[in-house]
């Protein structure tokens, strides 16, 4: 299970089964703080941290194809923390904003977290090779992975059994 647009090598089958809302984190003192929501390309001249793609590849494919589909590059710093939550993101200066998802939202997440409007859905796929996946363990674990409830706030996708 991965997040974002990923291609399917040879032999393996994919499908984007759910997805969650895009979200930005501002710091408290940020022009747009006080807006319920925020647009991509209102940020487009602000710095934005962005997770290290060698320690996270999947959260920053999924950040950079939210970025281009909203036709934005803003001028962006790799955060020095590092930790998926991206907790002490305030305290490196410089860095004006982030990109979040519910689900990596802390009680310490630091900052004013907002909805980015139009909405933009982080998708989550799941990956298997179906000739080396025989077993019912994985089987089992297929078809949960791609029928059971989601947490609140998330979408199924087309290739949810529920969608």
């Amino acid at each position: 299970i991965t997040c974002g647009l990923v291609p399917d090598p040879a032999g393996v089958v994919g499908e984007v089964f759910c997805a969650e809302p895009l979200l930005v984190g501002l710091r408290p003192d940020h022009r747009l703080a006080s807006q319920t929501t925020v647009t991509l390309t209102d940020l487009a001249h602000d710095v934005l941290g962005t997770p290290s793609r060698t320690l996270f590849p999947a959260w920053a494919l999924c950040q950079q194809q939210a970025l281009a589909a909203a036709q934005v590059t803003p001028p962006a710093v790799v955060l020095d923390a590092t930790d998926l939550t991206a907790t002490a993101w305030t305290d490196q200066p410089g860095v004006d904003w982030i990109l979040l998802i519910a689900s990596l939202i802390s009680p310490h997440t630091p900052g004013v977290v907002r909805p980015v409007t139009p909405q933009h859905l982080v998708p989550f796929g799941l990956q298997w090779n179906p000739e080396r996946a025989q077993t019912a363990a994985v089987a089992r674990f297929v078809h949960l992975a791609l029928s059971i409830e989601l947490p609140p706030g998330w979408q199924t996708q087309p290739g949810h059994l529920h969608h």
